[in-house]
């Protein structure tokens, strides 16, 4: 038989220990239940939007943002100079655009254009391109080796390229040391030079006669000039062409065209004569004519020449052609010759407009 005494102790200890036990899985239960509760609201939160998680916001960059990290700001600034007067001046976003652009892996990225305050990029090197353009209706040109030298030493070269790759060319200077990162915000001026158009006129020779039929040299001086009168204008001239109506070049040679020319894009050119040789003849049907390419194509304004009239300066430019007559030379009779010169005059707008004007030479007293 069990002693009931004896066993007592041992069977309160078990009892104790269920005890414990059973309160230690309450104890869990609970927490668990506690733990899954707070899950519930907190997902309830999470769907209401009252509660989120600490995460960063996707922002768009707009022109009052601050740039990014690394990068720092300037405040671009541009006005137009007159080439003949710097007390005239041209207003951006009106007579002319600066478009401020960056070279990024070999494409031009606009940043901003005439007066405002741009980003500038640590990756740019210290670089920028200034674009210049004309808007339509304005009669000015572009005076790019005026604005690389006024402008020095920020404008470092320029260049005639398109920046967008759509073969529209534009004239684009090269910003390099621009200012660097300063609080206040560090200025970038930029001082484009223009020239003011104006239409150009040729006069008309009197004819020449009575020259014989052995060779002789005659000279027909045309001459051009701007009917307003008005100076501190210019033209640019990109080709000159002299025509004769006749197919035998023993009856007619090319000496030479005085070129009056006053400036170029690439700085101060010399007039004087373009010899015959520099001429390319072409035979047609009925003609000779002799081309000479000023420019590299008729409407390449960085390769023109400009007839410049400022003040105190005179309002004639001479075309004066040369050429050796032999009427005698002739197989078939040839009493007179019509020789008549084309001068391309390239406009702001990009248009060209030809000069013409012809006159005769004669053997005799009249053609």
């Amino acid at each position: 038989m069990v002693n009931e005494t004896n066993t007592r102790p041992f069977q309160s200890k078990i009892r104790s220990k269920l005890l414990c036990d059973r309160r230690a899985v309450s104890a869990a239960a609970a927490a668990g239940i506690t733990i899954v509760l707070i899950l519930v609201v907190m997902l309830g939160l999470f769907a209401t939007g009252v509660f989120q998680l600490n995460t960063v916001p996707h922002t768009t960059s707009t022109g009052t943002s601050p740039p990014p990290s690394g990068a720092y700001s300037l405040n671009a600034a541009t006005t137009g100079y007159d080439h003949f007067n710097p007390g005239t001046t041209y207003a951006s976003s009106t007579n002319f655009n600066v478009l401020w652009d960056a070279l990024v892996a070999g494409s031009y990225q606009q940043l901003g254009s005439n007066t405002q305050t741009i980003a500038i990029q640590p990756s740019y090197g210290g670089t920028l391109y200034a674009v210049v353009t004309i808007p339509s209706g304005q009669s000015l040109y572009v005076d790019p080796a005026h604005t690389q030298t006024s402008n020095a030493p920020l404008v470092t070269s320029w260049s005639y390229s398109s920046v967008a790759n759509n073969g529209v060319n534009n004239f684009i200077f090269k910003l390099s040391g621009i200012p660097p990162s300063t609080n206040p915000i560090s200025p970038l001026d930029f001082y484009p030079y223009f020239i003011s158009s104006a239409t150009l006129s040729l006069s008309t020779p009197s004819a020449i006669t009575s020259v014989g039929t052995t060779t002789t040299t005659q000279f027909l001086q045309w001459q051009g000039s701007f009917p307003s009168g008005t100076p501190n204008v210019g033209t640019m001239i990109t080709e000159v062409q002299v025509t004769v109506n006749s197919t035998n070049a023993a009856v007619f040679q090319l000496n030479s065209v005085n070129d009056p020319a006053t400036w170029g894009p690439n700085g101060a050119v010399s007039s004087g004569l373009i010899q015959g040789s520099s001429f390319t003849p072409q035979q047609g049907s009925t003609t000779y004519v002799y081309t000479n390419n000023i420019a590299k194509t008729p409407t390449d304004f960085s390769t023109g020449q400009f007839l410049l009239y400022g003040t105190n300066s005179l309002d004639t430019f001479p075309f004066t052609v040369s050429g050796t007559y032999d009427f005698g030379a002739a197989t078939v009779t040839t009493n007179c010759l019509n020789v008549q010169i084309q001068v391309y005059v390239l406009l702001p707008s990009g248009a060209i407009s030809t000069l013409s004007n012809a006159v005769n030479v004669a053997s005799g007293a009249t053609c």
